[in-house]
């Protein structure tokens, strides 16, 4: 598309090559350098130009004329001209000239001689005159304050140097610095950009200031000499708290590296253990590769100096392998480090101290595990995490061949949203590199080209097609028919919207040539075609396969050398089982090599062999085939609750007795998914359990396969190999959204599988023996952490209440209760440990003579190792069941609240508030008997006055907001406010704002409809708000914003 603009790009002194072929993109575009990066032999659409370093004295006149008058350069000519030739036209040398303000025949003499000194400590290799001479001229007109501030700004990088850095070394303020830096300017000695507060050093100018050093001084030891007075102006500005210094666009950039180059090991082990300023760093920058730079650069320095770089390089690793969970908590390093390091490492003792001296100071929060169990050294530990969407629709995830350079990760945000994007990250800094938001809203399926050039998405909207797009150029691609030429695709008509690529699956080639090769299978599944890819053109390589029969399943093999499909046999011999034909083709010759026959089902008999069957309601039905033939011809099959293997010779061309040689690898009963590595060395199964597993297969032998058995968290998870890696990449897709990355190369304590498969069962192990919490709670009190635990022993057939140490988890209290408690509530500062339980007690209907069921609730106290009754109540009769939802404790007039709602026979269910003073049991129930109807209550928010609760109306299809006003032991709760709302396609967003509570009602509720426009939800909300909401409406939660006016919540 720039091609047709009349946009021209032009980019100035490039350096780097691999930055000038980035700039290709552009057509209209014009590129400086210093170098020749295009080399001999340009592109034909590339023009290479030589330009003279040097300016004639002509061009050189012209420029001096901005800075003196002509009757002076006239009067002056002869020595102007001998300045001119004497700095060999050198454009810097004549600004710097003009910035002399020469006056006088005097002054130009003098310039003109010291430009022509041939001293040596004063004279670059490069140039054959006297240029750091040249620029002793410009200083020496400044007076001595000027000129020792000038010096100082050697220590900076050759970057735009912010204006805040500028004044935190000269200790100056900002309106100082920048008057100071515009009379600089006009002198010549560098620019200075006043709309964005920065200066620019030019990097010949930062060479000289470095070689100012003294004489009894070493040019090395000058240049470390100004890297310390920065960081220690650095330091003195922050008082020692660097995470408070603000992002200038320097500082958080380049701090470390100035400690690196200041080589005092004071100043840069003090940064690099300052988690404080890490977690300033993560949240300016939002992504941790820039903090990953600055702990390679420093083990790097630890080396070089023979210090031990270990604690480094743990910190590193920890990083790495938990990247994913910094965004949880909000790029808190602190916090990061007191979840996840060791509790007896360097780096958890600092980054406690830190936590602790924050909360003193800044009144931060933290929290530890106290107790957690380790996986054991020989365990299998996923070594990276990457955050990767932020729904759980964001359920596809695809990366490139690491082999073209940085792996390529192509997925979605927001997923089936108004908000959704197609994106693609650079995997090892996730840069994003591609980002659309497309027409279609819901994407199933995502390809990415080996190289990371192209991607394709596969949308679904009652029916499905693909979007595929150049991910350099961000411009969409289109499959040409024969209704359209590629000639007029490329003429961007207006019907092009509508022409979607209706195919059920693409993949494209591992193997890059000329010209990216993808396939494709049409949407009636029975043909598959080739096309190849020029540019931002897609054409057909006149190359197909068709079945008469539906193909189920189509993918490259061995690197893209070949391709399996299998589609149904419909043939009808005699006592034929259904069965499925399965192709392998040779992608170069385009010959058919070898076609099994299988059998779309399989059972299995009594004695564990397997036989082809029709039984639809017992057999086994083929769902996934995997081809090699590294050794010897292996399909490796997936028939529902069984891996096996079939092996057979090159030369095979059917398979009929297909009991014999398959051979079982894996029983579970419920296999998801499997994966093969691009060496056909691993194969992976993902097998969904309570504890969820990934087992994979070493099959490098096939007849000594090897296995390592991995447990993950539960979730639903997408597995596959990092291409040409034995890496794999498993992808949770609708809890966290992380992207795992396991080593199988190194260090894997692989098993031998034995002559029998490998079962897995879905029951979990045993329990007997051990406790199951029933609830827990925790609280401050004399401001250390307490725990409170009820738990069930199985083995002993008692409940106990348990209480731990917070800081040491030890268990101080054990108690056996004389009641099954169903909740332990801890409150600050208090000691007791409250139980609230349910009871179904039997009483006596004496109308009727007979026995009947009614509910109890009780709330007890343990104190003081002793166990007792506070408040008994017995709900109304018709109850049908009873829901504790919370006991808070208003320590203002020493009330407890106990709050829950009550199901009547209709299953109905109506809120219960219980307020009882605390000691003397006094109390006042309520029960909203306005509820009637009502289900599906939850509490929305509860603070020591109001309570605020969603309950679904039965019958009108509505749901309800209700408000209420908490009592006491004396005054009732009460009901505030009520808002329905109906559910369907008229979901509501409400925003609690917490005024105070000497303002009397202290909650105000805004109302706002989820399907509003967005413009309207911003100027509700305000933006941020609006967001927030918008993002987890996508997620499927229920979100409150809480607003307080008096302090922070």
């Amino acid at each position: 598309q720039q091609a047709k603009s009349n946009s021209l790009f032009i980019f100035d002194d490039v350096w780097d090559k691999k930055h000038f072929d980035k700039l290709k993109i552009f057509k209209k575009s014009i590129v400086t350098s210093r170098f020749n990066l295009l080399g001999d032999m340009p592109a034909s659409n590339q023009y290479y130009f030589r330009i003279p370093e040097s300016l004639s004295v002509g061009e050189a006149t012209q420029i001096l004329k901005k800075y003196y008058k002509e009757t002076n350069l006239n009067s002056n000519k002869e020595l102007v001209e001998k300045a001119i030739k004497t700095c060999a036209g050198l454009p810097l040398a004549i600004s710097l000239i003009g910035g002399l303000k020469l006056n006088t025949k005097e002054r130009w003499e003098k310039a003109v001689a010291t430009i022509q000194r041939r001293d040596i400590n004063y004279k670059r290799n490069d140039y054959d005159f006297n240029l750091y001479g040249t620029f002793d001229l410009g200083v020496v007109q400044l007076n001595g304050e000027q000129k020792e501030l000038f010096k100082k700004l050697g220590a900076f990088k050759r970057v735009p140097i912010p204006i805040q850095s500028i004044a935190t070394l000269w200790e100056s303020d900002e309106e100082y610095s920048e008057a100071l830096l515009r009379e600089f300017d006009a002198k010549s000695l560098l620019k200075y950009d006043e709309s964005m507060h920065k200066c620019v050093l030019h990097d010949l100018m930062i060479d000289y200031l470095r070689q100012l050093h003294k004489k009894n001084e070493t040019p090395e030891e000058y240049r470390k000499f100004l890297h310390q007075i920065l960081m220690q102006s650095y330091f003195q500005k922050c008082q020692e708290d660097l995470s408070s210094y603000p992002d200038d666009g320097y500082f958080y950039q380049y701090s470390v590296y100035h400690s690196i180059q200041a080589a005092d090991d004071s100043i840069i082990n003090q940064l690099m253990t300052d988690f404080n300023w890490m977690t300033s760093k993560l949240k300016y920058f939002q992504t941790v590769y820039n903090l990953y730079i600055d702990l390679q650069d420093y083990i790097k320095y630890l080396k070089a100096t023979e210090q031990s770089s270990q604690g480094t390089e743990e910190l590193l690793c920890l990083i790495r392998q938990y990247e994913s969970y910094l965004e949880i908590m909000s790029m808190d390093m602190v916090q990061f480090l007191l979840t996840f390091s060791k509790k007896d490492s360097p780096i958890f003792l600092r980054a406690k101290e830190l936590a602790l001296s924050n909360v003193k100071s800044k009144h931060d929060q933290y929290w530890i595990f106290t107790k957690c169990s380790y996986c054991k050294a020989k365990e299998l530990k996923w070594i990276v995490s990457k955050k990767m969407g932020s729904s759980y629709c964001d359920q596809i995830v695809e990366c490139s061949n690491p082999d073209f350079g940085n792996i390529r990760i192509a997925s979605t945000d927001l997923n089936f949203s108004e908000n959704c994007k197609l994106l693609v990250k650079d995997y090892q800094t996730s840069e994003i590199l591609f980002q659309v938001t497309p027409e279609m809203k819901k994407y199933i399926e995502v390809r990415i080209s080996p190289d990371g050039q192209y991607v394709a998405y596969q949308w679904l909207d009652g029916k499905w097609g693909w979007n595929i797009y150049h991910v350099e150029t961000m411009k969409e691609l289109y499959f040409p028919t024969e209704n359209r030429t590629q000639e007029k695709v490329d003429e961007f008509d207006d019907d092009m919207t509508e022409e979607k690529s209706s195919f059920t699956r693409l993949e494209f080639s591992p193997q890059v040539g000329n010209n990216p090769v993808l396939i494709t299978l049409s949407e009636c599944s029975s043909i598959v075609k080739f096309w190849k890819i020029d540019g931002d053109r897609i054409y057909s390589a006149d190359k197909s396969i068709s079945c008469s029969d539906q193909i189920g399943f189509i993918e490259y093999a061995q690197n893209g050398s070949k391709i399996i499909l299998w589609c149904e046999d419909s043939s009808e011999e005699e006592n034929n089982q259904d069965r499925v034909d399965v192709q392998i083709w040779d992608t170069s010759t385009w010959k058919c090599l070898q076609s099994f026959k299988l059998p779309t089902l399989m059972i299995r008999n009594k004695d564990n062999s397997f036989i082809p069957s029709r039984d639809e309601k017992n057999g086994l039905k083929l769902k996934i085939v995997k081809y090699t033939n590294k050794h010897r011809v292996t399909l490796i099959v997936l028939y529902e609750d069984v891996i096996g293997t079939i092996t057979v010779q090159d030369n095979t061309k059917s398979i009929e007795n297909h009991g014999e040689l398959f051979k079982p690898l894996l029983y579970h009963n419920s296999i998801d998914d499997i994966s093969m590595s691009s060496d056909e060395q691993l194969i992976a199964a993902y097998c969904i359990c309570k504890i969820s597993h990934i087992v994979i297969f070493n099959i490098n032998n096939i007849d000594a396969i090897r296995y390592i058995n991995v447990d993950i968290p539960t979730g639903s998870y997408y597995i596959k190999f990092i291409p040409n890696k034995q890496h794999l990449l498993v992808y949770e897709s609708h809890n966290s959204q992380n992207c795992y990355e396991y080593n199988l190369r190194d260090n894997v304590s692989w098993q031998t599988l034995d002559d029998r498969p490998l079962v897995l069962q879905r029951v979990a192990n045993d329990k007997k023996g051990n406790e199951e919490i029933q609830s827990i709670s925790c609280a401050y009190i004399d401001k250390l952490p307490v725990i409170a635990q009820i738990v069930k022993s199985e083995k002993e057939g008692i409940w106990k209440l348990k209480g731990f140490d917070g800081e040491t988890c030890n268990c101080q209290l054990q108690h056996t209760l004389n009641m099954q408690y169903q909740h332990c509530f801890l409150f600050d500062d208090m000691s007791s440990v409250f139980l609230v339980g349910k009871f179904k007690c039997e009483l006596e209907n004496c109308e009727y003579g007979e026995k009947l069921k009614q509910w109890n609730i009780i709330l007890a106290e343990y104190d003081r190792q002793e166990e007792k009754t506070i408040f008994q109540f017995c709900p109304p009769d018709g109850t049908n069941n009873v829901f504790i939802m919370s006991l808070k404790y208003r320590k203002a007039d020493k009330t407890l609240i106990l709050m829950a709602f009550i199901q009547g026979q209709d299953f109905g269910e109506r809120l219960m508030v219980i307020t009882i003073s605390y000691p003397s049991g006094e109390n006042m129930c309520y029960i909203d008997d306005s509820t009637n109807g009502h289900s599906s209550t939850k509490c929305v928010y509860a603070s020591d006055h109001y309570l605020v609760i969603s309950q679904r109306l039965q019958k009108f299809g509505k749901r309800c907001l209700r408000l209420y006003q908490l009592g006491n032991a004396t005054s009732k709760t009460k009901l505030v406010k009520a808002h329905r709302y109906y559910i369907r396609g008229k979901e509501l967003a409400c925003k609690i704002k917490k005024l105070g509570i000497e303002n009397g009602d202290d909650l105000e509720i805004e109302f706002c409809p989820m399907a509003s426009e967005s413009d309207d939800r911003i100027d509700l909300w305000g933006a941020e708000d609006a967001s927030q909401f918008i993002n987890n409406r996508t997620l499927g939660v229920e979100f409150v914003s809480i607003e307080d006016k008096n302090y922070s919540t």
